[in-house]
Formats: structure tokens, C-alpha cells, sequence
């Protein structure tokens, strides 16, 4: 699954960071977790994900603990960088 984040893509990201949004930003479909926006200590990908991608959550140094679902299958390049 592509991991590259597409135009719409980065459109829907700063559509949520405009309004504030704290937490996974995913695809329309559901299919691919596009962006962590926050600093969380702890993310749960839902089930049904396939894909995480490119910096998805990159430079999340609180981050601790992730749990990802068996579906996902595809991880983006530096999806899990300097956290």
C-alpha cells in the first residue's frame, strides 16, 4: 500500500491542524494513518489500517507506547523517527 502522502492528503492534515485537532489523521477510506497532530504519550492505530505512512509520526518524543493492529502491513519511511 502507498505510504506517500498525496495532495488531498496533506489538505485533509492541515484542514485538522487548522482546527485544532489532536491525535491519528487518517485516510478517507481508513486504509492508511496519515499524521499523529499532538504530542501523545500513547497511540492505538485502529484495526483495519494498512499502511502508516512517511513521517506519520515523526518527532513524537512522548511517545511510548503503540499498539498497531495484525492488518497493518506497510510502514512509510521514517514513520517512527526521533520518537
Amino acid at each position: 500500500m502507498n505510504t506517500i502522502l498525496t495532495k488531498e492528503d496533506e489538505a485533509m492534515i492541515k484542514e485538522a491542524k487548522g482546527n485544532k485537532v489532536s491525535g491519528p489523521i487518517y485516510s478517507e477510506d481508513g486504509l492508511r494513518l496519515l499524521k499523529v497532530l499532538g504530542n501523545p504519550e500513547y497511540l492505538e492505530v485502529k484495526d483495519g489500517v494498512k499502511a502508516i505512512c512517511d513521517e506519520a509520526c515523526l518527532g513524537l518524543d512522548n511517545l511510548h507506547d503503540v499498539v498497531l493492529p495484525a492488518s497493518v502491513t506497510d510502514l512509510g519511511t521514517r514513520a517512527f523517527a526521533s520518537c
